[in-house]
C-alpha cells in the first residue's frame, strides 16, 4: 500500500489541481497526502521546465492507486542514500570514488 513521502510514476495523463497544465504520464513525483475515503493520493508531480532555474516546477494532483506505480526505495533516489554520503569521512568518499 502506497505511504506519504513515496516516490511514484504516473502512469496516465493528469491535469493541474490549480493551473492549465497536462502532466504527462511517466511523471516523478512524492506522494504529500493520503486520503482514506475515496482512497486517493495527493502527489507532488515534476514538471519539466527550462525556462526556470532547476529546470522544473512542481504541480499537485490527487490520483487513485491504479494511476501510478511506487518506486522500489533503491529507484526513488531518497534521502537515505545522499545522508549515508554526506555522513561518510572524507577518507570514506576517497576509498568510494578509488582514490589514494
Amino acid at each position: 500500500m502506497p505511504e506519504m513521502y513515496d516516490r511514484v510514476r504516473t502512469l496516465v495523463e493528469t491535469e493541474s489541481e490549480f493551473q492549465d497544465v497536462k502532466i504527462p504520464p511517466g511523471s516523478m513525483g512524492t506522494i504529500v497526502y493520503v486520503y482514506k475515503e475515496p482512497e486517493g493520493y495527493a502527489i507532488d508531480v515534476e514538471i519539466p521546465r527550462e525556462d526556470l532555474a532547476g529546470g522544473k516546477s512542481w504541480e499537485n494532483v490527487v490520483l487513485k492507486p491504479d494511476q501510478f506505480v511506487v518506486l522500489p526505495k533503491q529507484q526513488a533516489g531518497g534521502a537515505a542514500a545522499s545522508e549515508e554520503t554526506s555522513a561518510a569521512s572524507p577518507t570514506d568518499r576517497e576509498a568510494r570514488a578509488g582514490g589514494d
